[in-house]
């Protein structure tokens, strides 16, 4: 039983790396604003960017971003 638990989270880990990525790759390819570096907050569904909207507001602070990346880094070198 407990080689079956060891297995399964090691596949579970695969698994939840393999979603990560694509949604990195995601992020990278559609939310990132490759003029500014900021993250485009509102996307259409077919993936394109909705016109007049602030890419930072008091709502989307910088520390937001910072934070999250900080934590990725962090989160992604445990597993690597």
């Amino acid at each position: 039983m407990q080689m079956a638990c060891k297995v399964a989270r090691r596949f579970l880990c695969g698994v939840a790396l393999k979603i990560a990525e694509g949604v990195w790759n995601y992020i990278q390819k559609y939310v990132i604003d490759k003029k500014t570096g900021e993250w485009i907050e509102d996307i259409s569904p077919d993936n394109t960017t909705k016109p007049n909207q602030a890419l930072a507001h008091a709502w989307k602070c910088p520390y937001h971003n910072g934070r999250m990346c900080i934590e990725m880094v962090h989160r992604l070198s445990a597993v690597s």
